[in-house]
């Protein structure tokens, strides 16, 4: 069986994200007082996922407190520690206004993180008591950005406070205590899931790679790429290969779609170590040989992207975005162009 548990409003099943589900459960409402109900109800959906269970079940629980900077009063333990204004001419200022300074957002930012881990907490504990036969993985699909390249929350930039994230894998066939040094990304989930389960992924059509199989940690890739359209004046990639990375930008045509979005390069940045947060003391210089690598690269993953898109999702079903759809997704952030 395979169910899932979310609020995320770009999630809503009348959009067919549903498709291959048996049990879907969509949990309307972003405010404080949902969220936090939300959370604790994907907790109580993995609970009893588990205890039914009869036979290979697959469960996505998607919490979104994180998302919200929502977490219940007992939570409340981090505190600023500083008093610095939210600029509120800043990209994405809009989200954080109700906590007025940079340090408080941080705080209620950290405040549910610990709300959530406390929730894993014990879906983690109820597996190793009663359903140690059970593979968890913890991850998200992005950072957060407080700031620390001129913007806020997500979506606007592909700098490492969006790219890199948690991932965190315990269970049958995962070795303990291990740390996979190369680079991983979300397309590796797929591939991981089946080989941890004893299928052979070998044949699959898919665009990553177990992160573990046959009971040890494989050695990771030697590069990852992200793209982003959503938000701002611009369209970004971002090639992180080896240790090194470049992030080039492009005019967005916004009446356009699809490739005749993307215009002239606007800007491009290069840095040395990838796993850090990029800073210009990071900054170097490739050859020209190194440069156009890069650059061919990146055109090579886009083009192959989009074949994979075509021929494997451009068939499926879609749904429509109505207007009432759009509030709800502009008020999680999303929507904006």
């Amino acid at each position: 069986r395979t169910l899932a548990h979310t609020a995320n409003y770009n999630m809503n099943p009348d959009w067919a994200v549903a498709q291959g589900y048996d049990r879907y459960e969509f949990a309307h409402g972003s405010n404080r007082k949902r969220t936090i109900a939300n959370d604790r109800a994907s907790r109580d959906f993995v609970f009893d996922a588990l205890e039914s269970a009869d036979g290979p079940t697959f469960v996505w629980a998607h919490m979104m407190g994180v998302h919200q900077y929502f977490a219940p009063e007992e939570f409340l333990r981090f505190e600023p520690d500083g008093a610095t204004p939210v600029d509120m001419t800043t990209p994405g200022a809009r989200r954080v206004e109700q906590f007025e300074t940079i340090e408080n957002s941080v705080a209620q930012y950290d405040n549910s993180i610990l709300f959530d881990d406390d929730l894993v907490g014990q879906i983690y504990d109820r597996i190793v008591e009663q359903h140690p036969n059970t593979i968890l993985i913890v991850t998200s699909d992005h950072g957060e950005e407080f700031m620390d390249h001129g913007a806020w929350e997500h979506c606007s930039t592909r700098y490492n406070e969006m790219l890199k994230v948690p991932l965190l894998m315990v269970g049958p066939g995962v070795p303990e205590g291990v740390r996979v040094d190369g680079i991983t990304d979300s397309l590796d989930l797929f591939p991981s899931i089946l080989a941890l389960a004893g299928l052979d992924v070998d044949e699959l059509p898919r665009a990553g790679q177990p992160i573990v199989e046959d009971g040890a940690p494989t050695d990771g890739k030697s590069e990852t790429f992200a793209e982003q359209h959503h938000r701002g004046p611009g369209v970004r990639f971002a090639l992180n290969r080896n240790g090194k990375k470049l992030i080039r930008s492009h005019k967005k045509r916004w009446k356009e779609s699809g490739d005749a979005r993307i215009g002239p390069v606007t800007s491009t940045e290069w840095y040395d170590n990838a796993w850090t947060v990029e800073t210009d003391d990071m900054v170097f210089q490739p050859t020209p040989d190194e440069a156009k690598d890069f650059f061919a690269r990146v055109e090579r993953v886009r083009e192959a992207s989009t074949l994979w898109f075509e021929r494997e999702v451009g068939e499926q079903a879609v749904g429509t975005v109505s207007a009432e759809d759009l509030k709800k997704l502009q008020s999680l952030g999303y929507g904006g162009g």
